[in-house]
């Protein structure tokens, strides 16, 4: 999917929480859940407040040194698909 110029935000009904040092995502309506890698958590925290794509990636390139779009791409189809982010197309 194309996210360029696209906003993303947590879906209200996602939750996430830290497991024996490792971070989970969960849809609380149904029930699909994610397990996140540091660049993913950080990605997560980000979208807190509704965020565009491109600040997303400024930021991951600054906190990530040698960071790969294409990994964010991968998160963020997993996540939309599992329902634990939105995308706002305005």
């Amino acid at each position: 999917m194309d996210f360029k110029n696209k906003y993303l935000y947590r879906n209200e009904s996602s939750v996430s929480s830290k497991i024996e040092n490792e971070s989970y995502i969960l849809n609380l309506k149904t029930n699909e859940y994610l397990k996140l890698n540091q660049t993913a958590s950080f990605i997560w925290g980000l979208l807190e407040s509704k965020n565009i794509y491109s600040s997303i990636v400024e930021e991951c390139k600054s906190r990530f040194k040698g960071f790969d779009e294409s990994g964010l791409q991968q998160f963020l189809d997993a996540a939309i698909s599992k329902g634990i982010i939105v995308i706002d197309e305005n």
